[in-house]
């Protein structure tokens, strides 16, 4: 068997739901409370965009009230006495749990709750409060904001990144997520 150097480490909602952060599929899920195409389309964000900001304000506001879980420190704790090579940890999560937990370098390839971005020059910026229509870039000064996040029909962030590290890999783990969009 071949020594195991690289490890990468995919997470999806089922780490963070023993934190109490609500999965997307559940029967008292997130989409059983919106439409999918109302809040996580860029079409239903053109159509209807304070009702999105809310939706990503609410959930937003709700990291407030969670913390990591034991996973979420084992994984951190994996990553900081891995001797042997390196340990990358990609999540599908939008929380910042890995990184509460001690996590470095986590790949959220479908964005993040604590950060907005851009729709005019593209800036990504750190953000803690809510957002509206009317929240301005500090780079450019429009008022184009939108949560970052990844919604259906868009391409995953990182994708190059998360190739190469797939390819690199040596032991490959799979945690809370069933792999299916």
């Amino acid at each position: 068997m071949k020594e195991i150097r690289n490890i990468l480490i995919l997470t999806g909602a089922g780490i963070s739901a023993e934190s109490g952060i609500p999965v997307f599929r559940s029967e008292t899920g997130l989409w059983e409370q919106h439409r999918v195409e109302d809040v996580a389309t860029y079409e239903g964000f053109m159509r209807n965009k304070p009702l999105v900001h809310e939706f990503y304000n609410k959930m937003r506001r709700n990291l407030f009230n969670v913390r990591p879980n034991p996973a979420h420190a084992a994984l951190a704790r994996l990553a900081g006495e891995w001797k042997k090579g390196r340990v990358s940890l990609i999540t599908q999560n939008i929380d910042n749990l890995h990184e509460a937990a001690g996590s470095e370098n986590v790949i959220h390839m479908h964005g993040e709750l604590m950060r907005i971005s851009c729709e005019s020059c593209g800036a990504v910026v750190d953000w803690d409060k809510d957002s509206s229509v009317d929240t301005r870039c500090p780079k450019c000064g429009k008022a184009a904001m939108r949560p970052h996040i990844v919604w259906f029909g868009e391409i995953p962030y990182h994708m190059e990144n998360i190739d190469e590290l797939l390819r690199d890999c040596d032991l490959f783990i799979s945690v809370g997520t069933s792999g299916v969009v």
